[in-house]
């Protein structure tokens, strides 16, 4: 499939699903030690909240920070493990051992 991206076109393998025009993928490099020092401890508690199914208030008021800030916290965790949503970020968080699996159950 191909999307448009500045008046060129981009070419999108099948196996990664469609996405809105000028969205694409973040390169996952395969050093996974750099994205797991790269994650501050701040952000791991988001994530783990995030995993336990927390809504952003919900974790805002359990951390005691403004909404806004958690959201920041998620868009930089969404930023660094290349990923567009919760799911997908709880699901590249245990593929790099940053949540243990029980963390989810």
């Amino acid at each position: 499939m191909k999307i448009a991206n500045a008046n060129k076109y981009q070419e999108i393998g099948d196996d990664q699903g469609s996405y809105s025009e000028g969205w694409k993928p973040a390169r996952i490099t395969t050093d996974i030690s750099s994205r797991k020092s790269s994650v501050t401890t701040r952000e791991k508690d988001v994530l783990n909240l995030i995993a336990q199914g927390c809504t952003t208030y919900e974790i805002a008021r359990t951390l005691f920070v403004s909404i806004d800030t958690v959201k920041s916290h998620k868009r930089n965790l969404f930023h660094k493990l290349g990923t567009r949503n919760g799911a997908m970020t709880v699901m590249r968080a245990i593929q790099y051992e940053l949540i243990p699996i029980s963390t989810t159950i």
